[in-house]
């Protein structure tokens, strides 16, 4: 997903979860991601938590991606 965004030269935040430690398990994920999946996308306030779902719809939204 990292790749497509950098594809399209879209400026994000990228926040590593340290798995083994249980991060992604820890109250403040799953406020976020109920499931405690990753990864997990928030685009304009929308929190996405399906990758194929996101890629497609960052493949459709981002024109930069269109030219590549």
């Amino acid at each position: 997903m990292l790749t497509l965004l950098d594809e399209a030269n879209i400026k994000y935040e990228s926040i590593a979860l340290n798995m083994l430690a249980g991060e992604h398990k820890s109250p403040e994920f799953l406020k976020i991601n109920p499931k405690g999946n990753v990864p997990t996308v928030i685009i304009n306030g929308k929190v996405y938590l399906e990758s194929a779902a996101t890629l497609r719809l960052l493949a459709q939204v981002l024109p930069t991606l269109k030219n590549t």
